[in-house]
């Protein structure tokens, strides 16, 4: 479990800073989304919104690693 761990960190600091802090906070963290929101001083929607853009860009990161 912690090998999985540092191994999706190393893949979260290739995320430009401020996606990489959404993916830390909210699932590293596990933070809620309002929390996280109100933690960035962010409206709700925006984080929503920024979390799924963080998402499919991590998913292309965990693609080109695996090859």
């Amino acid at each position: 479990h912690e090998e999985r761990k540092e191994w999706l960190q190393e893949m979260i600091q290739e995320l430009d800073e401020s996606y990489a802090k959404l993916i830390r906070l909210r699932y590293l963290e596990e933070l809620s989304y309002a929390e996280v929101a109100e933690r960035l001083n962010m409206p709700l929607g925006t984080v929503k919104v920024r979390l799924f853009r963080a998402h499919g860009l991590l998913k292309d990161i965990i693609k080109r690693s695996s090859f």
